[in-house]
């Protein structure tokens, strides 16, 4: 995968306080609670742990990144047929 200077510099220069900012800033627009929510991704560093530091329950979906987390699927598909067995 070929990034370019620009997205480099946009990942990097976000800390991850600003990103759970973001979530919470998500939650009250939304109008639901972190127990209402399950947030899905392909990236644990600026996507899952944030979230997770929040309380947000999370999923990664393994796009052979190899990286470790505790709940993870290896496809959308997947993903719909365990949503109701998540834990809250």
């Amino acid at each position: 995968m070929i990034l370019s200077m620009k997205s480099l510099l946009l990942r990097t220069s976000v800390s991850t306080s600003q990103i759970r900012g973001a979530f919470v800033k998500a939650l009250e627009i939304l109008g639901v609670s972190k127990d209402e929510i399950v947030h899905v991704s392909a990236h644990t560093c600026y996507d899952l742990m944030p979230a997770s530091e929040l309380g947000i329950r999370t999923v990664l979906v393994d796009r052979g990144y190899s990286e470790e987390w505790g709940v993870k699927v290896s496809s959308l598909e997947e993903l719909a047929l365990m949503l109701n067995r998540l834990p809250r």
